[in-house]
């Protein structure tokens, strides 16, 4: 047991530390083939209220804030060209 912090959440010192291994991906059957961010941070658990915490090292947000940023061009890329089709306004 972690002796030295508490529960941000309810205060207990029900807590333990883990080393999981998570790969990091935004939701939906069409970003499965996207590149998976890595992590193995420390995840503190407490016992108590169950929440659960880690901290993204800054490396890997930027690799988030990349991922984002192409999963958000490629929506925005379909959504204009759903419009254009309906609309009929397209440049071309």
């Amino acid at each position: 047991m972690n002796t030295l912090q508490k529960c941000k959440s309810c205060g207990s010192a029900n807590i333990d530390s883990f080393g999981p291994e998570m790969a990091i991906h935004h939701a939906g059957r069409a970003n499965l083939s996207k590149p998976h961010v890595w992590l193995f941070p420390e995840l503190l658990v407490c016992f108590d209220c169950g929440v659960a915490l880690l901290t993204v090292p800054e490396d890997k947000l930027r690799q988030l804030a990349e991922s984002r940023e192409l999963v958000l061009s490629e929506l925005t890329t379909a959504e204009e060209k759903e419009r254009c089709a309906l609309e009929d306004t397209c440049r071309r």
